[in-house]
């Protein structure tokens, strides 16, 4: 349709599931994803009309749940951004943690605390040419949600423990980049009295 309609079109990237594009126009380009999804929707989407013809849109709680899985996957700042965006529009933080699973069976409110809490926001930001005061504010935003996501995720622990600053135990560090090792165990620190050991994504359960 866009060839059609004089539009340069490039690709990206190709998988089975999954294809980018970018159009370019002048100085400027817009990038297209196109993905399969084999998971059902959790609201059916909205039909919209733009310049007479027809268009399906996603809820914005579709979007919300969609981007909290998409954060525990890929370390991209205009998913974060995203998410502040949907949560400052009403989006109900719980009730997409709570619907998570549902797009993403081994999805954790715990494990996604701690992957945020790993973002490496300032290195990507001003890596990306960020202004240091966008920088500055999305990690306020990912430190209040960290917060914001270990307090919901309580019943989770079955105690008072979140998710704590960073600290050397037992189980070690992550190997490399943001998503743990299959096996990795996360230790609880905000609360000096725990000691409980949290399973990441990936394990078969609490640790006794």
């Amino acid at each position: 349709m866009l060839k059609s309609d004089g539009f340069v079109v490039e690709s990206v990237q190709s998988s089975p599931a999954f294809h980018r594009y970018r159009v370019p126009k002048g100085e400027d380009s817009v990038l297209i994803d196109l993905v399969a999804d084999p998971v059902p929707a959790l609201e059916e989407p909205r039909e919209f009309f733009l310049e007479g013809v027809a268009i399906l849109v996603d809820t914005e709680r579709e979007i919300l749940v969609n981007k909290l899985c998409t954060l525990l996957e890929r370390s991209e700042l205009r998913d974060l951004q995203d998410v502040r965006t949907l949560l400052e529009a009403g989006g109900d933080l719980e009730s997409g943690l709570a619907q998570a699973p549902q797009k993403d069976a081994g999805f954790s409110a715990l494990t996604f605390a701690w992957v945020l809490r790993e973002l490496p926001i300032t290195s990507l930001g001003l890596g990306s040419g960020w202004p240091i005061e966008e920088v500055a504010s999305l990690e306020r935003f990912r430190d209040d949600l960290v917060q914001k996501v270990a307090h919901l995720a309580k019943p989770e622990l079955n105690d008072e423990s979140c998710v704590g600053p960073r600290r050397n135990h037992p189980a070690g560090p992550p190997s490399s980049g943001h998503s743990p090792p299959p096996r990795a165990l996360m230790v609880c620190l905000s609360h000096p009295a725990c000691s409980r050991t949290i399973p990441t994504r990936g394990t078969a359960g609490p640790s006794p």
